[in-house]
């Protein structure tokens, strides 16, 4: 069918983009120029979904590198993007100065039309950039700082105030967020004349508008590169670099207080007043306009704020650390002040020199812009080589790499003010030390930034001690997705190429729409009903924007067939089509009737390189059935008698967890006590091993656990590739199971099952069922007849970690909810309870398998809440021949992928009057027997119905009456009410914490 196609186009793309990177790749071997190695995709970039490291830090290492080959300068690869990069000092100095007509521009994005803020003079360049940077040199003079040198020092007060506070409360302090607040209302004030009062307003628009500014994500990271690297379609397809909210803010405050100003002829010495008398006072032809006057505010802002308050976070950092340092620099202060009558003045700050030498030596430690970044804008030919850089190349500078280079800076993590003495610094080279850059686009505010961070510092060290808290984790490291400066330059482009590029993205984006409009023409064209897709997702929604789970969304779905009183109908996830049966005869066709045409679940998984996904859930065809018949006798109900025991033993740990917790009156999170409990009887029952998570907060299967069901938009979206693209993803050996997690349990079960052959020891838990069949042992012993084959090891870990997939937290999430809603239903809680007290007299007070089979209103309850909420929302099948609909003209090819939304059914008001009502009453026999068999179906039906369901009721029928007969439960007013889902959750787990009051009977 389609699938093929699919991948034909997918593997065309694919090579495609193997050969453009192959050929830009060899970019600086063609032209004799030393280069670091580049991998495909990233160059010689981190991966940016799984790297810890920031681009700074990235870019230093190839620094380093190089200067270890004594390489004078060399190339890298940003994406498929040639970038030089030079190591020599003297290189350096030809690039930022000497012949700096070559690189006049910084090569960073911008979208002037659509995003007219963004078109400031950190990014603009050519005539451009010369003719407002001679207009804006004026407004950073002495005597223009000098003017505004009262509106800075007045913001020291509220500064002062906060520390006082904290000291009086004997708090320690967060600094980076209080002289976040300091910097916000320094730039607030003297750059838009506002007071924003950052200390006493945390949702202060200036406040939440420097955050967003400077928070990142990889999602935005990823587009910063799109910007970076094809600058001219980002620019067609109209993509802003701010948010627009972020923009329209700064917009208006500035027309608003420039219109204010100009109609009351009021001024007020600031920046914002120095470009006011720039725009109404021009000498020559050319005018500055309003969109000029708001973006270099803007900028203003941008490089004030943040940049400012990490050097002064930094600086304080180390002086903590260093306190003879502290004590030394705060001498200087107090002499200083002596001499002009204790006021910290604009004169007074210029004669602290080792106030000075101590911010130097923070700026060479920490440059906030870690890289200068600049583009080559006509061929260069570099001295003394043979070697010529294009134009359209772009350089980049590493101010981090050279400021840490011992050749310079002996011992350079050691934090010393002396490196920035007369004579050490006389003796340096000029160009190692760049933390505001170098030649004619240096930092036109340094001095201004200067200045606000030395009456930052100086007010607070004059009057207090600092020294470093124990919460502060040692060595620090950088945010990875941090927004500053350095942000802004981190990506990069290659213009040599941009017109083949854009030739070639043209040409993709044709082919990939084609494709997507003759893929979403597949129902009509099979004259199914189907619910109309969008480009590129079809009917799911944007991954990176929705709240919703896919089992919700799927949902959603459902009830508009079922609005439309369609008995079956279409949808599309991505480009592929997905059949819907929405009655329930369809249903049962699917699972179990015409079973021989949807054997398949048509999940992911590559034996090859991660056999551990290789488990009965996933596998199909003849391999499954193989399988199945094999593990069949593991889950009968001899089997799982004589496990009882090991799991009853777990339920003591969770006694004294609830116990605890009760004695100290602290409010219980259910959902991870259950998680804990769950956990301990997967691990006691599946592997045989005692996790004791109730008592080992570090535990690996707890940690491992976690970590399989940790959802993120980056798996959300690995997972849609494998299900629409399994051929290719198996092509390049993807896996789905994370390789640390499948090492650890391809280990733990290995360790298990050599200890127990070699020591004759045997244990009633489901390892041991899944040895006796590799063994042979469950055939003699019961008269066993299968294929012949025996379980590999590989197949046994596989079904191990299966059964801890499976048991672990769909049990858990299963019984948070049956006590959440019972906390909600007192009435309901009290009759399972009495029927629990009823079952247990009759047995000794003792919980023992057969007595939780007697429970029958405990049923009625567990089905209610797996009809509320089904630990998997959706059934998938893959159809492995054309079938034809029953009554129908409509023929589901080979290939295509069905979907039965549990979840929709179970909230069909068809079959469950008020579903959102939790009534056990729906499962009394008289209910049951009178409603479709197939309206409820939280386990799957027919012969691909869940094997371990009776485990897994088993487990969750000892959980709740092993808690229910010692405690009532009532709802805590922490729990958010509604319940939400975990939106990347491939289960239906609660969102956040579920917190219930515990009260002993």
């Amino acid at each position: 069918m389609f699938f093929s196609e699919s991948v034909l186009v997918a593997i065309s793309l694919v090579l495609v983009a193997l050969i453009y990177h192959k050929w830009n790749h060899s970019y600086w071997r063609r032209k004799n120029l030393p280069y670091l190695e580049p991998t495909i995709v990233f160059g010689n970039l981190a991966n940016p979904f799984t790297s810890s490291e920031t681009i700074g830090v990235t870019i230093k290492r190839f620094y380093e590198t190089m200067k270890s080959k004594k390489w004078k300068h060399g190339g890298v690869y940003f994406l498929t993007s040639p970038v030089y990069v030079p190591v020599d000092l003297e290189y350096v100095k030809n690039v930022l100065t000497k012949d700096f007509h070559h690189f006049v521009e910084r090569g960073i994005y911008y979208n002037e039309k659509d995003d007219p803020i963004g078109a400031h003079l950190f990014a603009i360049g050519g005539t451009k950039w010369k003719n407002l940077r001679t207009k804006l040199t004026p407004t950073f003079t002495s005597g223009k700082l000098k003017s505004m040198f009262q509106t800075l020092y007045d913001c020291q007060t509220n500064l002062q105030e906060k520390i006082e506070a904290q000291v009086k409360n004997e708090r320690p302090i967060d600094i980076k967020e209080v002289l976040g607040c300091f910097t916000t209302d320094v730039i607030g004030s003297c750059g838009f004349g506002l007071e924003c009062n950052s200390f006493k307003d945390d949702d202060s628009f200036f406040r939440r508008h420097g955050r967003k500014v400077f928070t990142s994500t990889i999602f935005r990271r990823v587009k910063g590169s799109f910007c970076m690297n094809y600058p001219n379609l980002a620019r067609l397809l109209r993509v802003r670099q701010f948010p627009k909210d972020t923009s329209d803010f700064f917009a208006k405050v500035v027309k608003d207080t420039v219109e204010y100003r100009e109609k009351n002829n009021h001024t007020r010495k600031d920046f914002l007043q120095l470009l006011i008398d720039l725009k109404n006072n021009n000498r020559d032809d050319e005018t500055f306009t309003m969109d000029e006057l708001t973006a270099q505010s803007f900028l203003f802002f941008f490089a004030g704020f943040e940049t400012v308050s990490i050097t002064l976070t930094f600086t304080l950092y180390e002086l903590a650390k260093n306190q003879q340092i502290q004590e030394k620099v705060r001498d200087e202060i107090e002499t200083v002040l002596v001499r002009h009558d204790g006021k910290l003045t604009y004169d007074s700050i210029h004669e602290m020199k080792y106030v000075h030498q101590v911010l130097n030596e923070a700026l060479r430690k920490y440059p906030p812009v870690p890289f200068l970044p600049r583009e080559c804008v006509k061929p260069y030919k570099v001295p003394n080589t043979d070697v010529t850089i294009e134009k359209g190349v772009k350089i980049m500078v590493p101010t981090l790499g050279i400021h840490h280079d011992d050749q310079y800076y002996p011992d350079p993590d050691r934090f010393d003010p002396e490196r920035f003495n007369e004579d050490n610094s006389r003796s340096r080279h000029q160009y190692a030390y760049l933390p505001f850059g170098g030649g004619p686009r240096i930092c036109i505010g340094l001095r201004f930034a200067l200045m606000e961070s030395k009456v930052g510092l100086c007010s607070l060290l004059r009057k207090y001690k600092f020294t470093v808290n124990e919460k502060t984790k040692e060595p620090l490291t950088f945010q990875v997705n941090s927004v500053t400066l350095a942000a802004v330059g981190e990506m990069f482009t290659c213009e040599s190429v941009l017109t083949d590029l854009v030739g070639v993205v043209i040409a993709l984006a044709v082919i990939f729409i084609t494709y997507y409009k003759w893929n979403h023409s597949y129902w009509r064209r099979t004259n199914l009903p189907y619910i109309e897709p969008s480009i590129p997702f079809g009917n799911l929604p944007n991954p990176m924007k929705t709240t919703e789970t896919v089992g919700l969304t799927v949902r959603c779905l459902y009830e508009t067939m079922k609005r439309k009183k369609w008995r079956h109908g279409g949808l599309y996830f991505l480009a592929n089509p997905v059949y819907v049966p929405v009655d329930l005869e369809y249903v049962k066709n699917v699972l179990t009737k015409d079973f021989h045409h949807f054997v398949n679940r048509g999940i992911y998984y590559n034996e090859k390189v991660d056999p551990i996904g290789a488990h009965l859930f996933a596998i199909g065809g003849q391999k499954w059935r193989n399988l199945r018949m094999k593990l069949t006798p593991t889950f009968t109900s001899g089997k799982l008698k004589s496990m009882f025991q090991t799991l009853v033993d777990c339920e003591t740990n969770l006694q004294e967890k609830v116990e605890a917790e009760y004695k100290n009156k602290r409010p219980i999170d259910i959902k991870e006590v259950l998680g804990c409990y769950t956990t301990d009887i997967i691990g006691s029952c599946a592997f045989g091993l005692e996790c004791n998570t109730f008592k080992d907060d570090d535990s690996l299967f707890r940690k491992y656990g976690k970590k399989v069901f940790a959802g993120s938009t980056f798996r959300r979206l690995q997972a849609a590739f494998f299900q629409n693209s399994p051929a290719l993803a198996r092509l390049i050996g993807m896996r789905q199971v994370p390789k640390d997690i499948s090492d650890f349990f391809t280990e733990v079960v290995k360790d298990t099952v050599e200890y127990r052959e070699k020591n004759n020891y045997t244990r009633k838990d489901f390892m041991q069922l899944l040895i006796d069949l590799k063994n042979n042992k469950l055939a003699e012993e019961e008269g066993y007849k299968h294929d012949g084959k025996t379980l590999t090891m590989d197949e046994i870990t596989a079904q191990s970690f299966i059964f801890f997939l499976a048991g672990f937290e769909t049990s858990s999430t299963t019984m948070t909810f049956a006590l959440y809603e019972l906390a909600k239903n007192q009435e309901i809680q009290k009759k399972v309870r009495h029927e629990m007290e009823a079952v247990l007299a009759r047995h000794d007070g003792k919980i023992t398998y057969d007595c939780v089979q007697e429970m029958k209103y405990l049923n009625q309850v567990l089905d209610e809440t797996l009809r509320k909420y089904p630990p998997v929302p959706f059934i998938t099948r893959e159809c492995v021949k054309d079938y034809k609909v029953p009554d129908q003209d409509v023929i589901i090819e080979k290939g295509t992928r069905v979907v039965v939304s549990i979840f929709g059914i179970h909230y069909d008001e068809e079959y469950y009057p008020d579903p959102e009502k939790f009534d056990p009453e729906r499962f009394n026999e008289e209910n049951s027997s009178s409603r479709h068999q197939y309206a409820h179906i939280p386990f799957g039906e027919g012969p691909r119905i869940c094997i371990g369901l009776r485990f897994g009721l088993m487990q969750s029928k000892v959980g709740l009456t092993s808690l229910l007969t010692k405690y009532n439960f009532t709802l805590n007013q922490k729990t958010k009410q509604p319940l939400t889902f975990q939106r990347h959750s491939f289960i239906l787990a609660a969102d956040g914490d579920v917190w219930l009051n515990a009260e002993k009977l």
